[in-house]
């Protein structure tokens, strides 16, 4: 089974119920009834092409594919959890704002963006949601972000720094192996782009400054996980 959907398979609480928006191929739902002891999943998608071949990998009574968009076709109450991967982080914010008075039905949201991760981070902050979970995987050479929200109504704004939006505010203070992986995979891409604007024009100052904040984070691993 493909790293990044064990890893998101492991995000989701077990036993829950759940419903995996943009469920394409559908192994993710065999994974959690199976592996997580979920006693429902339903798949979403909008392809009907896409939902008859996942019928063919989902042959289980605990799962159900639906046509649809976001958590449209769910009914109130028949889901505590969602998944939203593979999609963008743009993408992600849309079905999770037009689905806002279903949060208080949900104990947890796993996201997976494809892209904008920091995005994607400034909007949970802005959101009355809490942060559970971060992790980096890595698939194909390609680094996958998996988090995990709870809606938490009390909860006032989170201030998170620049460093926060962009290195993740759990992964920087509980540094693993692939985030450190994954910040040496980010200065080497820092400095090909430094090289490349040096040619031509000046650097932009944001790549400086996000040059000078991997460097930091870096600096800041612990010995066993230097790269």
């Amino acid at each position: 089974m493909p790293t990044r959907l064990q890893a998101l398979a492991a995000a989701v609480p077990s036993g829950s119920r759940v419903a995996d928006v943009g469920t394409d191929h559908g192994q993710l739902l065999t994974l959690l009834v199976r592996g997580r002891g979920v006693t429902h999943a339903i798949g979403i998608d909008r392809s009907g092409a896409a939902l008859r071949a996942a019928a063919g990998v989902t042959a289980d009574a605990r799962v159900e594919l639906r046509e649809g968009d976001g958590l449209d076709p769910i009914a109130p109450h028949e889901v505590d959890s969602v998944v939203l991967a593979g999609l963008g982080a743009s993408t992600i914010v849309e079905i999770l704002e037009r689905a806002r008075d279903r949060w208080p039905e949900l104990a947890c949201i796993v996201l997976q963006p494809r892209t904008q991760w920091s995005h994607l981070r400034r909007w949970i902050a802005a959101q009355p949601l809490t942060l559970r979970h971060e992790s980096i995987v890595f698939e194909h050479g390609r680094a996958v972000l998996v988090c995990a929200v709870a809606p938490a109504p009390a909860r006032p704004p989170v201030s998170w720094d620049d460093d926060d939006l962009w290195l993740g505010p759990l992964l920087r203070r509980a540094p693993t192996p692939t985030y450190a992986r994954w910040l040496a995979q980010q200065l080497r891409a820092c400095e090909r782009a430094l090289r490349h604007s040096q040619r031509g024009h000046a650097s932009p100052p944001e790549l400086h400054a996000q040059h000078h904040r991997i460097v930091a984070a870096l600096a800041a691993l612990p010995p066993m996980l230097a790269p």
